[in-house]
């Protein structure tokens, strides 16, 4: 579950609780994106409004390089 939801995040998805839900069937976002983050990505979050509720967003600043593969947080 981890590696699809960095692989979301590295093709530029800004994920909530609800998108992992219906598209990779991650039920605990919050727990991979901290899986994630004790791994070294440096995945970014805010709190944004919904109808009735506010939840998480999260997203990865990076910059695909040939050479090296990923640069984030840039």
């Amino acid at each position: 579950k981890t590696n699809r939801i960095l692989e979301a995040l590295l093709s530029g998805e800004h994920l909530t609780v609800a998108l992992a839900l219906q598209a990779y069937q991650v039920y605990a976002l919050s727990q991979e994106v901290g899986r994630l983050r004790r791994l070294g990505w440096e995945v970014e979050s805010k709190t944004v409004e919904t109808p009735g509720a506010h939840v998480s967003e999260y997203w990865l600043t990076c910059e695909p390089i040939p050479e090296v593969g990923y640069v984030c947080g840039i």
